[in-house]
């Protein structure tokens, strides 16, 4: 998800080749070398000073997908919805930090919530009083 600024136009082509996986060893401080310059750089030039260069895309991608079946959708199932056009099951999930799993998966995928959802901020995880929601898309194989 990219947000639109003022006149700024984006190519679709452009954003077809990133392929963007994150690990653990990854981290979200980032030092550019001009904050004010306005010329565009390349994003996967730029992505790639930070990615770690020792990992493997297809063998992780191949881990990941031998790992599908065995996933498990995390919290409390409040609602399921199931869509048989097109095969797809909706489960959506409410759980909170006072399980140490739950803070430790939301750790996990904190950077992606801070880039993808438009006004999020960190949570803090020491704090049981959050209500967090989790939405599993499932397909039937």
């Amino acid at each position: 998800m990219h947000q639109i600024v003022d006149d700024e136009k984006l190519n679709e082509n452009d954003f077809k080749s990133s392929n963007i996986c994150f690990d653990p060893t990854f981290t979200s401080s980032c030092i550019f070398d001009d904050p004010t310059s306005l010329e565009p750089k390349s994003i996967n030039e730029f992505l790639l000073k930070f990615l770690p260069n020792n990992k493997n895309i297809c063998l992780f991608k191949e881990n990941l997908t031998s790992l599908l079946p065995s996933l498990e959708s995390i919290g409390k199932i409040i609602h399921t919805y199931t869509d048989d056009e097109n095969g797809f099951t909706y489960e959506t999930c409410h759980a909170d930090f006072s399980d140490n799993e739950i803070a430790r998966y939301y750790m996990g995928i904190q950077i992606l919530c801070l880039m993808y959802i438009d006004a999020s901020s960190v949570l803090d995880t020491t704090d049981d009083k959050w209500n967090i929601f989790f939405l599993f898309k499932k397909t039937e194989k």
